[in-house]
């Protein structure tokens, strides 16, 4: 659940940000921004799925006392 949930890409975007200027860095600059995108889009996107799969669906109700 931390893992799928966890901060993504800034260890990758600091080291293609230290790569000496060029045009391979400009290639592998765009492609790391491209996947942490993808990354923070896909699993963003699916965690509340996960949460429920592995808890199950009780997890998904707030928790608290229940209006009468």
């Amino acid at each position: 659940m931390l893992t799928w949930g966890g901060l993504r890409g800034g260890i990758s975007v600091a080291l293609a940000l230290a790569l000496p200027p060029g045009p391979a860095r400009d290639t592998v600059l765009h492609l790391t921004y491209g996947v942490v995108v993808f990354s923070i889009l896909g699993q963003g996107l699916t965690i509340g799925a996960l949460v429920r799969r592995v808890f199950g669906a009780a997890s998904a109700e707030p928790a608290g006392p229940r209006p009468a």
